[in-house]
């Protein structure tokens, strides 16, 4: 099903946005917003990184938004790991695997889009995710793209990808 925006609708007056709406944080000018000091220095770390890899394309600043956003959550590098992995996990069985296998998805910007809107969830205290694991999984797949996109046969990952050969397979009881 479909949702079409009524052209008289007046998105500074909403509180909360049609189905259809897919929110654009990769277009909000970042470099102005770190400077507002809007948000608390912890925060703005991780964007600082992410606009300074926008303005360069250079992936050290990514690997840098991820150290940043791991002293912001306060987690250790372990912890972060294993979030990352029960997420991978949850939708790799829950159809998000399957959209990318639809679409082929590779583009970089889109990883940088996802992450930025998972970063700002996080920040907001959003229970609609696992906002916190979604960041990271965005950046290092945005990384791990950026590293691979030379290849002719990289793809993003598939159901086959992350649950075939070489992976554990869930032991079946008897």
């Amino acid at each position: 099903m479909s949702i079409e925006l009524d052209n008289n609708w007046d998105c500074s007056k909403a509180t909360s946005y049609p189905i259809a709406v897919k929110l654009r944080f990769d277009l909000l000018p970042l470099d102005t917003l770190i400077h507002s000091h809007l948000l608390k220095a912890d925060q703005a770390a991780g964007l600082i990184q992410l606009y300074r890899y926008m303005l360069s394309t250079n992936t050290r600043y990514l690997y840098d938004a991820l150290d940043a956003f791991l002293v912001m959550r306060n987690w250790s590098s372990v912890e972060m790991i294993l979030a990352v992995t029960r997420y991978t996990t949850r939708i790799a069985t829950s159809g998000p695997v399957q959209r990318w296998e639809a679409k082929d998805i590779t583009y970089v910007p889109q990883f940088i889009s996802q992450a930025l809107e998972h970063y700002f969830g996080y920040i907001e205290s959003s229970t609609s995710g696992d906002h916190d694991a979604a960041f990271v999984w965005n950046i290092l797949w945005a990384i791990h793209t950026i590293e691979h996109r030379d290849h002719t046969e990289f793809k993003t990952p598939t159901a086959a990808h992350l649950t075939g050969p070489g992976h554990q397979q869930p032991i079946k009881s008897s």
